[in-house]
């Protein structure tokens, strides 16, 4: 078995191949920590995103328990004017006091419509992602 000697001339063309195949992948790293950075600041808006959609369901949480609260001390109210026989104008006052709960109620339902819609939009797009980083891994 026999093995040709590279002459000078061979190594430095073998040289420049391997410094321009470098420079290459020297070019791909550069490319591939920008991808990377740009990744991670995906992954940081995400998180921010899921921190404010967690407030916003604490938040919404809270109205929903307030008002019904609210509806409860109304209802309670209403059946101590009922059994007392109160005048009517407490009724009426009543019935104002009804109508903003009813108000209030519709907000908060198109705001629990608004949130479910983004909710179940996140979390599907969450669900492809956890897909990918499982491929990942």
């Amino acid at each position: 078995m026999t093995q040709t000697t590279l002459t000078f001339h061979g190594m430095h063309g073998e040289h420049e191949r391997w410094h321009a195949e470098h420079q290459s992948w020297r070019s791909d790293l550069i490319r591939w920590r920008q991808e990377y950075e740009s990744a991670i600041d995906h992954l940081r808006k995400i998180e921010s995103l899921l921190a404010e959609h967690e407030k916003a369901l604490r938040d919404h949480t809270g109205a929903i328990d307030l008002h019904e609260t609210r509806q409860q001390e109304h209802e309670r109210r209403m059946q101590e004017f009922l059994h007392d026989g109160e005048a009517e104008d407490l009724q009426r006052s009543m019935a104002e006091d009804h109508r903003r709960q009813g108000e209030l109620h519709e907000s908060q339902r198109k705001t629990h419509e608004e949130l479910k819609k983004r909710h179940h939009q996140r979390m599907a797009l969450l669900a492809l992602l956890n897909g990918a980083i499982a491929e990942l891994q």
